[in-house]
């Protein structure tokens, strides 16, 4: 390998470790940025006024959404898709939130719900 192929090759790998390190900080950053919402009875109620969930008893990922939602799981309306499969037509998975008439699928934090709901 000549001098200047070797000197290229650490140039172009430096230069690459630097682009790599500015995302690196700018995911950290962006990620801090992020709001931590304390669940409170206001924002709660505010948010179960406005909302629904479609769930199912055999879903994993429902099990995660009543988990996020903790003892407040009791304030949302809560649709069980299999025992009750009507009420579910038109759902493509659970849990899917209905919020202010529209569909969300997926389990959402706190303060996804705050922002959909415009709480």
């Amino acid at each position: 390998m000549k001098k200047r192929d070797k000197r290229d090759t650490i140039i172009v790998s430096i230069a690459l470790i630097i682009v790599l390190v500015i995302f690196g900080v700018s995911y950290i950053t962006k990620a801090k940025t992020i709001p931590n919402v304390v669940a409170d009875d206001e924002l709660i109620n505010c948010i179960a006024s406005k909302s629904k969930v479609y769930v199912s008893a055999t879903c994993p990922h429902c099990a995660n959404q009543k988990e996020i939602l903790g003892d407040y799981i009791a304030s949302f309306e809560i649709i069980e898709c299999l025992s009750n499969p009507l009420a579910c037509q038109g759902i493509q998975g659970v849990p899917t939130w209905e919020i202010n008439g529209e569909r969300y699928p997926g389990v959402k934090s706190i303060a996804q719900l705050k922002q959909l709901a415009g709480c």
